[in-house]
């Protein structure tokens, strides 16, 4: 859907479209539903208990600040990660000889009832090679942008040293959670390969799958996947 406002930004205000307001219909949603959860857990707090949310209530943060938090740990941190799985599935199951070899290195290094552990994922570069070549073709988040806007570039000091850029990406500004999403999905990824056998339902061929994505702010498959376990 082409929406005016982007290319006039004099008619942003006016949310042409309704999307601000449905946007905050969603936002006030969550909120309420995370605000029954902070409650809860502030009557809780004696009980000993021991998680983020008990951390975030100790070190004195407030109801909104909590909220924001959370906004950013699951909007950011969940689909990212279920995006990126869901691929790399699909280029699997669209690959035999690649999912041969991958349930090969893991069926050498652990058995039926094994667990597999973050301090695993060193040990297994086959499906470290797998996750890199899943976010290689399908990137979770699409905004890939050039190198520079020619109408509006300047030079800027790449040491850091000139504050008109500051960008997302690298060093202190760099996603806070990424190390922990690689983990995930090389955990959910060696665990669904490894305990697994997977298949189309119907006996549909792989190679037949619609792999169309739907824009948006992940790279979604248009259509989820669906396979069931044999």
């Amino acid at each position: 859907m082409l929406n005016i406002s982007e290319l006039y930004p004099l008619f942003e205000a006016l949310d042409l479209y309704g999307l601000r307001k449905q946007s905050q219909v969603y936002q006030n949603q969550l909120i309420n539903i995370w605000n029954e959860i902070v409650k809860e857990k502030r009557q809780a707090i004696s009980c000993g208990s021991s998680d983020i949310l008990d951390a975030m209530i100790d070190s004195g943060f407030l109801d909104l600040q909590i909220n924001i938090l959370l906004r950013e740990l699951i909007g950011a941190g969940s689909d990212t990660t279920t995006t990126t799985t869901e691929w790399a599935m699909i280029d699997l199951l669209r690959n035999k000889g690649a999912m041969h070899k991958l349930q090969a290195e893991l069926t050498s290094k652990f058995g039926e009832n094994d667990i597999i552990t973050e301090s695993n994922i060193s040990e297994l570069p086959y499906l470290v090679a797998c996750v890199k070549e899943a976010l290689r073709l399908h990137s979770p988040t699409p905004f890939l942008i050039p190198r520079r806007a020619l109408e509006t570039y300047f030079n800027v000091d790449f040491r850091g040293q000139d504050f008109r850029i500051i960008p997302f990406g690298a060093w202190r500004r760099i996603c806070p959670g990424l190390g922990f999403a690689r983990q995930e999905i090389h955990l959910i990824l060696a665990s669904l390969i490894h305990y697994f056998e997977w298949s189309l339902p119907n006996g549909e061929d792989p190679m037949q799958l619609d792999i169309e994505d739907k824009f948006g702010v992940t790279l979604q498959k248009e259509k989820p996947l669906l396979i069931v376990p044999m």
